[in-house]
């Protein structure tokens, strides 16, 4: 027996009560100042390290001149974990940015675009994080996250380190808000429905 069909329309609009039934509910059972719900969390690289200062205890033993498999045994990590860095992330590395002159003259220039060329690089990024949800008002939804999120970015020339690594990062205290009728636009209920 062939099923009746149902309109796109009728399907958006059951997706819709749905979502203000829960809404409903979600806060008929808190209200503002409610017990805060775990939101889970976010790790990076995290198993290797014991902490954020322990990345950063690491990183500050590396010199220039140590040779690659020597940062990488002090770091404790292997080139798997890494992300490879492609010209102009080396180049980012070294002078801040792809745009930046580089230094000198022309023919210094073209000595340190050769050594660019020559260079390998990598990034290593550290992160742990939690978060946890709660209701800022009896419409507001409140996300709060905290933890560290650390880069390490190293560049060896000749199979040397050639320069102190960049650690960039640090702590993490965002807290993110929304409203219950940001999930209630129409293109968030037809994308549901897909």
């Amino acid at each position: 027996m062939p099923q009746p069909q149902t309109n796109p329309a009728s399907k958006c609009m059951n997706v819709l009560r749905s979502a203000c039934l829960a809404m409903a509910i979600l806060c008929t059972q808190g209200c503002a100042g409610s017990a805060p719900v775990p939101g889970g969390t976010t790790a990076v690289n995290q198993p290797y390290f014991n902490s954020g200062n322990d990345l950063k205890t690491r990183v500050d033993k590396l010199s220039p001149g140590m040779s690659e498999e020597e940062a990488l045994n002090t770091l404790g990590v292997k080139k798997a974990q890494m992300t490879l860095l492609d010209r102009i992330g080396i180049r980012k590395a070294l002078f801040g940015g792809e745009n930046s002159p580089l230094p000198g003259t022309p023919e210094e220039q073209m000595e340190i675009y050769t050594i660019i060329q020559e260079s390998i690089g990598y990034k290593l990024d550290y992160k742990d994080t939690y978060r946890k949800h709660g209701l800022s008002s009896p419409i507001r939804l409140q996300t709060d996250e905290k933890g560290v999120s650390y880069s390490v970015t190293m560049v060896f020339h000749d199979g040397a380190l050639l320069e102190k690594p960049v650690l960039s990062g640090g702590p993490i205290n965002d807290t993110d808000s929304t409203t219950i009728f940001d999930f209630l636009n129409p293109g968030t209920a037809i994308g549901l429905v897909d």
